[in-house]
């Protein structure tokens, strides 16, 4: 991955990941299980998927952003410009076809009931808390950082049924929150 080799030229070595041995996890086995069963069983499963899609694609989009706006690095900012580029085209496919399928109320509601309950950025469930702290810190403190939360929030906002949404600055918080030691950390979301 480009990314890899740019921190490797930069002297810090990413090394390999971690990959689980044997089988997968069984609470994700049952997972796929459960996701497969209900895309068959529930027509308006897609405009979860796309909803979910969509957040998940900006607000990827809205951390490469600010990694290059914070590390004002060359040869990085070269790199983000071309992962950005494609960052921008997932999400507005997810994002049209989202606003579209959510268009039936029954499919708002669950979607949002979901995403109120189980999202998390992509990675939060399996990144350890203070790498969590640290990101979250590093891209989204200060009054840049927040901006960029709250337009990420604004933006998913315009979609059927989630007008009033918090996700990505409410995530910020209560990392911030656990790395100050406010509320032991405990905030009910398996994913962060």
């Amino acid at each position: 991955m480009a990314l890899a080799r740019f921190l490797e030229a930069a002297g810090h070595p990413v090394g390999p990941r971690e990959r689980p041995r044997g089988q997968e996890p069984v609470i994700k086995r049952l997972e796929a299980m459960a996701t497969g069963w209900l895309s068959r069983s529930w027509r308006d499963f897609c405009a979860v998927h796309m909803t979910w899609g969509a957040i998940n694609e900006l607000t990827t989009l809205t951390g490469y952003r600010r990694l290059a706006a914070v590390a004002r690095h060359p040869v990085l900012d070269k790199l983000l410009e071309r992962i950005v580029l494609d960052e921008a085209r997932h999400f507005f496919f997810y994002y049209r076809q989202a606003e579209i399928r959510l268009g039936q109320p029954g499919a708002a509601r669950v979607a949002r009931l979901l995403v109120d309950h189980f999202w998390a950025p992509v990675g939060s469930g399996v990144r350890p808390r203070e790498e969590l702290c640290f990101l979250a810190r590093y891209l989204f403190a200060g009054p840049e950082g927040r901006a960029a939360a709250r337009k990420v929030d604004g933006t998913i906002r315009r979609l059927p049924g989630f007008q009033t949404v918090r996700l990505l600055e409410a995530w910020v918080d209560r990392l911030v929150e656990v790395e100050n030691g406010v509320n032991g950390g405990s905030h009910g979301h398996r994913n962060d």
